[in-house]
Formats: C-alpha cells, sequence, structure tokens
C-alpha cells in the first residue's frame, strides 16, 4: 500500500465508516450498511497481509543474497558477529526493513479498523433493540 493511498483515500474512509451517526434513522441505515463495510475491510486486510508476507520473504531473501556475499565474495573474511553487523548495516537491507516495516503499520492498522467495525455492529444491533424494547415495538 502506497503512504499516499493509506494517508488520503483510506484514512478517510476509515472514519466515514466507523464514526456510529447519531439519529435513530441514520443508525438503522448505518448498521444495514456495516456488513458492506465489513466485507471491504477483510479484503483491505487480506491484501495488505499478502503484502507484508511477501515482503518478509523478500527480506529474508536479501538477507541470503547478502550473507553469501559478505560471507564468501566479500574481500574481508568477517565474523559471525560482525557478518550479522554488515547485513544490518546495509542500505539494501535496511531500505527493506523500512518498507516492511512501514507496510506492517498499515496491516495492523487495517485490522484495528476491522475490529472496531465488528464491535460497532454489535454496538448498534444492541442500541436499535434497545430503542425498540424502549417503544414497545419489539
Amino acid at each position: 500500500m502506497k503512504k499516499e493511498f493509506f494517508t488520503g483515500y483510506l484514512a478517510s474512509k476509515a472514519q466515514s465508516d466507523i464514526k456510529i451517526p447519531d439519529g435513530v434513522q441514520d443508525r438503522m441505515k448505518y448498521e444495514l450498511a456495516l456488513p458492506t463495510y465489513i466485507n471491504e475491510w477483510a479484503r483491505i486486510v487480506r491484501e495488505q497481509q499478502y503484502v507484508v508476507a511477501t515482503l518478509r520473504v523478500d527480506r529474508d531473501a536479501l538477507y541470503g543474497e547478502l550473507l553469501k556475499h559478505y560471507r564468501f565474495e566479500d574481500k574481508y573474511t568477517w565474523g559471525d558477529t560482525q557478518l550479522k553487523s554488515q547485513i544490518s548495516n546495509d542500505k539494501r537491507y535496511i531500505d527493506k526493513c523500512k518498507e516492511l516495516a512501514e507496510q506492517e503499520y498499515y496491516y495492523d492498522y487495517t485490522k484495528d479498523i476491522l475490529e472496531t467495525l465488528k464491535s460497532n455492529h454489535f454496538i448498534v444491533q444492541e442500541y436499535n433493540k434497545m430503542k425498540k424494547e424502549a417503544e414497545g415495538t419489539l
């Protein structure tokens, strides 16, 4: 997920999707729309989970390449501790780790939004049920 997409569209969508309306009629409409919101966010979470898993594989593959390079192809002979330090300080590895951390943040955020929507569904259902009981229509 690109940062611009996250900070722009997705953040505003999250704010509008998790906001429980005040009016009774609006709440009932929101309750009907919640399953759609939940499905949309579940799809976003799955897509982001795939992005994170792919980046982890890419990071690990890069680690293997760098390990091979520093252990067998470098002009210096590194001990195990020094070898890990060389890999950890390699710009390509640092960039891949930063990218992974950013995507993990987006993944955690989308999971939190999905959980909020699920709890909103319960809250709105209970509120509407309570309202109907109070009006004597249940």
